[in-house]
């Protein structure tokens, strides 16, 4: 284990901003897993799971404790199921998958983070999910390791129990079917399609974490909310949720706004973007501005889909 004191966690996040990670280590294998986590367990630390850097906003001050930056990479195709390692990117794994002449993750094309970030927060996109597609995986548990299956990460929207057990994901098998090559050449025809529609509607190649905040379930109250100010809830129904990024359009009229060294996106309203100089506080300001509008004007709280590390 190759341990290093006092690093910056700017170039490992996708918004690039934040503090200094007190402890900080690469772990390429499971056990040097095992060995970062019992150092830092005889030290009394903290300890932060790095993925992909996205859906994560670093405090300026850093975090006090030690960073495992996954990298666990492996990847093993079954008959009807692949595995991989906790820090292979999703969105590889999906076109790994197809280009091996397997679906089944196709709704996965476009997440930016890891297999392990995305079982911890039950990723979604395009109408698939972590949770549907999970089979078992292989976790930490106590500095034990331990095979589990779907059932055991209670899954629910942006939900996976290891957010409150803080075991840590090693590697997961996912369901895939084989496909013949017909079927296969349709596949990348669709895939193409999705593509050209996430370049359309999402700021790619920009300083984002992704999505800012959850969408809302529709329930009865939700939607009178929505009706009381004019609005019809169905305009911003997604896979059947209510989308936070129309919300924020439409509701607020804040798509294209800007706040000190941030933007928010003039193409999706649930991406903010850092110009080039945002610190973390900056980025909180804009949030808690959303929130605060958001309130007073359809008396909704939005809940942040991005996780807050260290102190704010």
């Amino acid at each position: 284990m190759m341990l290093k004191k006092n690093i910056s966690l700017k170039p490992y996040t996708t918004w690039k901003m934040g503090g200094d990670a007190r402890y900080f280590v690469v772990a390429k294998s499971e056990e040097e897993v095992q060995e970062a986590v019992e150092f830092a367990s005889k030290k009394s630390l903290a300890v932060f799971i790095l993925g992909g850097g996205s859906n994560i906003l670093v405090s300026d001050f850093g975090f006090d404790g030690l960073v495992i930056k996954m990298e666990l990479q492996g990847i093993e195709f079954g008959e009807d199921m692949v595995t991989a390692g906790s820090g292979f990117m999703m969105s590889r794994l999906a076109a790994e998958s197809l280009n091996n002449g397997f679906t089944g993750l196709e709704w996965a094309i476009g997440l930016p983070g890891t297999v392990g970030g995305a079982v911890f927060g039950n990723s979604n996109c395009w109408g698939g999910s972590t949770g549907k597609s999970l089979v078992r995986a292989k976790i930490l548990i106590e500095g034990n390791l331990k095979e589990v299956s779907q059932e055991y990460f209670k899954f629910s929207y942006d939900y996976s129990i290891l957010q409150d057990t803080k075991e840590i994901l090693l590697s997961a098998s996912f369901k895939v079917e084989k496909l013949n090559l017909e079927e296969i050449t349709k596949k990348r025809a669709e895939l193409a399609k999705v593509a050209a529609e996430r370049v359309a509607r999402q700021p790619l190649g920009k300083m984002v974490a992704g999505s800012t905040f959850k969408a809302l379930i529709p329930t009865p109250e939700i939607i009178e909310k929505f009706s009381s100010v004019g609005l019809d809830y169905k305009q911003g129904l997604r896979d059947g949720f209510i989308s936070a990024g129309w919300i924020i359009d439409h509701a607020l009229k804040l798509k294209g706004y800007e706040m000190e060294n941030m933007k928010i996106s003039d193409l999706h309203a649930n991406f903010f973007i850092n110009n080039g100089s945002a610190t973390a506080q900056e980025v909180k300001n804009l949030i808690d501005f959303v929130k605060k509008e958001c309130k007073n004007k359809v008396d909704i709280t939005l809940e942040e889909e991005i996780r807050y590390i260290g102190d704010f």
